[in-house]
C-alpha cells in the first residue's frame, strides 16, 4: 500500500535508471518503466526515479516546478500456463507528485491529464526491453489524487498501477 511518511528528514532520492547486475522481473520491469518515462516527451517535464521505499518525503519536492515521478515494484502474481511455462503479472506502482501554488481547477486539471497521458504512453509503448519480454496488461488508478495532500500540503499526489505480463519456463 502506498503510504505517506510525515517524518522530516533530509533524504535524497536514489536514482538508478541503468541496468543492474541482477535480473528478475521485479527489478527489470520497474527499471524499464522508469527509463521509458524518463526518455519520453510528455506534456510536462518530470524527474523520474526508481525506488523501493514508498514513503513520500514532502520536503523533497522543492520549487523546481517539475513533476516528481517515482517508480516502485509492486506485487507479482504467477500462474501456470502449461507444462513448460508460467506467466507472471508484475505490477509497477508509479507515484506522481507536484507542489502547487494554487488549488484551483486550472492548476490541477493538467496534472490529472498528465496521469492519463502517462498511462496512455505506457499502454502504447509496446513491449518493454526486458528478458523475458514484458507486455502491457492492465492499468489501474486506485486513487487519481489524494484530497488530503491538496488540503494539508498544497501538493498534488496521484498513484498509477501498471501491470505487465511475462512468460517464463517453468522450473
Amino acid at each position: 500500500m502506498f503510504r505517506l511518511n510525515l517524518e522530516t528528514e533530509n533524504r535524497k532520492p536514489k536514482t538508478s535508471l541503468m541496468p543492474t547486475s541482477i535480473s528478475t522481473p521485479l527489478i527489470d520491469i520497474p527499471e524499464a518503466v522508469a527509463v521509458a518515462i524518463a526518455a519520453a516527451t510528455l506534456s510536462q517535464p518530470a524527474v523520474v526515479t526508481r525506488e523501493y521505499l514508498t514513503e513520500i518525503e514532502l520536503g523533497d519536492l522543492g520549487a523546481t516546478g517539475n513533476l516528481d515521478v517515482r517508480v516502485y515494484p509492486g506485487p507479482l502474481v504467477g500462474t501456470l500456463c502449461d507444462r513448460t511455462r508460467n506467466s507472471e503479472d508484475v505490477t509497477v506502482k508509479i507515484a506522481i507528485r507536484k507542489k502547487l501554488t494554487s488549488l484551483d481547477n486550472a492548476a490541477i486539471d493538467p496534472l490529472l491529464a498528465y496521469v492519463q497521458e502517462l498511462a496512455d504512453f505506457l499502454r502504447g509503448f509496446g513491449d518493454l526491453n526486458t528478458t523475458p519480454k514484458a507486455v502491457w496488461n492492465t492499468v489501474e488508478f486506485p486513487l487519481p489524487y489524494f484530497p488530503e495532500h491538496l488540503r494539508a500540503f498544497r501538493q498534488f499526489t496521484s498513484v498509477l498501477h501498471i501491470t505487465y505480463r511475462t512468460f517464463r519456463p517453468w522450473a
